[in-house]
């Protein structure tokens, strides 16, 4: 695949390749190996992206494909300034379809991930927004000001939210996960 063919309306390829700090601070290649993941970047972007584009306009992801080198490369960085690395490549379906050294899927839930926020836009409304109108997997919820973590598995659209709390420390998050009805009821009057 060439980096920039379109895997949608609004996306190319490289917008979830050479996306977030990480990346722009490596020299890695960070390029899917495997056929499906290129599927899965696309389909994340038809039946997620474009939608939340088409609705409020563009949008900046701030952390999309991560091959297995990326994230290493990520742990690397957040211990040398001495923070969490906040990444879990064999739940966030960052990875994709990648495969780990043993041949097995880092991430056995398949499809695709981004992080992403709209400027000038509420994290929760965006939030609200995709729950009530698109077909995603998972849905993190961090807090208004902070990107929106979403993902898409053409299999598997669970709707599952975790509405992330950050510990009393300040490092990393607890998750709270419940249903999009949960999700809508707890925050239906703060939108």
């Amino acid at each position: 695949m060439n980096l920039d063919d379109k895997c949608s309306v609004h996306f190319n390829y490289r917008s979830f390749i050479e996306c977030g700090v990480t990346y722009q601070r490596s020299n890695l290649s960070n390029l899917p190996l495997e056929k499906d993941t290129w599927e899965a970047l696309s389909a994340l972007a038809q039946e997620l992206l474009d939608p939340i584009v088409e609705y409020f306009g563009d949008i900046e992801l701030t952390y999309g494909f991560c091959s297995e080198e990326l994230a290493k490369a990520r742990q690397r960085l957040t211990k040398k300034n001495n923070q969490l690395a906040a990444i879990f490549p064999s739940l966030d379906q960052h990875a994709c379809h990648e495969l780990n050294q043993k041949m097995e899927r880092i991430c056995c839930r398949g499809g695709a991930a981004c992080d992403f926020f709209i400027p000038g836009k509420s994290s929760l409304d965006v939030s609200l927004w995709i729950a009530q109108n698109l077909p995603f997997d998972r849905l993190y919820y961090y807090a208004s000001d902070r990107p929106v973590h979403v993902s898409y598995n053409r299999s598997d659209a669970s709707g599952q939210v975790s509405i992330m709390r950050q510990k009393k420390t300040g490092r990393g998050y607890i998750p709270f996960t419940t249903s999009v009805a949960g999700f809508l009821e707890r925050f239906a009057n703060e939108s």
